[in-house]
């Protein structure tokens, strides 16, 4: 949220929206965000720092202005957290280093080798007709 230098400040929160029920909303912040406020380009803007980012921290997070007889939601910002995947397989790097020869080895012989031939008998085909 953006506020303008020189005009009155405006007291700003941000608060995470969550629905608990389908007719009860809650509108908190988690303990572990801490709200903030930096300026850029000459613009004050309010932070919100996830200290760890956590799952449960999805979710939609308005900031509410007030101030200067004004007292508005912005449009809020929708945060989604994922897991990261885990991998399938865990190869070791010696394993990996085998690996890397043996798929050149499969280049050379599966694409290489008959996108050569291929050439040679087109090359030659036109040259005898």
């Amino acid at each position: 949220m953006l506020l303008h230098p020189g005009e009155n400040p405006m007291k700003f929160s941000w608060i995470k929206q969550a629905q608990i029920t389908p007719s009860k909303y809650e509108s908190k912040l988690p303990e572990h965000v801490a709200q903030g406020n930096i300026t850029v380009f000459g613009k004050s803007c309010g932070t919100l720092t996830f200290e760890p980012v956590q799952l449960d921290d999805s979710g939609f997070y308005p900031c509410w202005l007030q101030g200067c007889n004004v007292n508005l939601f912005s449009h809020g910002t929708y945060l989604q957290v994922y897991k990261p995947t885990e991998k399938m397989i865990k190869l070791s790097e010696s394993t990996k280093n085998q690996i890397l020869p043996a798929e050149g080895v499969l280049l050379i012989r599966c694409v290489l080798v008959p996108s050569v031939t291929l050439l040679f008998k087109v090359t030659k085909s036109q040259y005898y007709d």
